[in-house]
């Protein structure tokens, strides 16, 4: 790989999943050919973890399998060591730049979560759980509970949208701001600050232009359950919503523009909504773009002329 890359590439957890291993090492072949980094996405990782230690046997197999998939395509070796390429936290660099807090997190801090994959993709999963559990067993509480807590924001979400005789099929600004605004609201409360204090229409105005992916994945996520009576996909669309923050308008690693790839028809759909259909890929979508000449410069390039104007 080039010292300098051209794209930051990130990957949703159902697309390692839907990946063969032969498969998987040839995006990876391309990928260092063309100047693309892949980097894990933390949260997921902590899923996967969690998966390991889950008590239905077919679950944690698959839980370890895909960890494993995530350290083949993400990991690198420094020195004589195994690490992990990792992309950080989408709550971390919102609250960072809505409040000027920097959260420190145990689970969450990079080098554990890290090590942590590294070992499992070294070590058979019986082995991995047993040396691991105490910390294993913290992760998967922690897990469940961001789950819960999912499903609590998004039943709120749908008492408060509960007015609107129609969920549209595209989210229109004002529906954006509405999410915007309630997210806004649990963030401050989560970390206790004073929204009174602070310029809250402004920080809802950030929320929609850098983030409007993932606005529109959640209302799209809403929509669904709104139609259904009831929240569809329970916890698990937790983490689709965390990545989508990947998503980000301006997003970059050292000028390198980051690149969400998913096979989620919803984070699909909000990227295109979201005025960033370049922003969010499908792994078919990617891999031609790895397989054609110049495209992954062309990808970068246009990328990089979509500027936040920080208004």
């Amino acid at each position: 790989m080039a010292a300098t890359p051209q794209l930051i590439a990130v990957f949703d957890t159902n697309v390692y999943v839907g990946l063969g291993r032969s498969s998987l090492a040839l995006i990876v072949e391309h990928e260092r050919a063309g100047g693309v980094m892949a980097l894990a996405s933390v949260w997921p990782c902590l899923e996967l973890l969690a998966r390991c230690v889950d008590p239905d046997p077919a679950t944690s197999r698959r839980g370890h399998a895909t960890m494993r998939k995530v350290v083949t395509h993400t990991g690198y070796v420094s020195g004589s060591e195994l690490r992990l390429g990792l992309h950080e936290a989408g709550e971390y660099s919102l609250v960072r730049g809505l409040f000027g807090i920097e959260l420190e997190d145990p689970l969450l801090e990079m080098g554990l979560v890290g090590s942590l994959a590294v070992a499992a993709a070294e070590a058979p999963l019986e082995q991995f759980r047993m040396r691991y559990s105490e910390v294993l067993a913290e992760i998967a509480e922690r897990v469940r509970l961001e789950e819960e807590q999912f499903t609590a924001m998004t039943t709120a979400g749908l008492a408060a949208f509960g007015r609107y005789s129609e969920w549209r099929t595209v989210p229109t600004r004002v529906d954006l701001s509405l999410l915007a605004a309630g997210l806004v609201q649990v963030l401050a409360e989560r970390h206790g600050v004073d929204l009174e204090e602070a310029n809250a229409g402004a920080l809802v105005e950030a929320v929609v232009r850098h983030f409007a992916v993932a606005l529109g994945f959640l209302y799209g996520f809403m929509r669904d359950s709104g139609q259904s009576r009831g929240v569809v996909g329970r916890g698990n669309s937790a983490w689709d919503l965390k990545v989508a923050f990947h998503a980000a308008l301006g997003g970059s690693v050292n000028g390198a523009p980051v690149v969400l790839v998913s096979d989620d028809g919803r984070l699909v759909r909000a990227g295109h909504e979201g005025g960033e259909p370049l922003r969010v890929m499908r792994i078919t979508e990617y891999k031609a773009m790895l397989q054609t000449d110049g495209a992954i410069g062309r990808r970068a390039a246009a990328l990089r002329r979509i500027v936040p104007d920080h208004r």
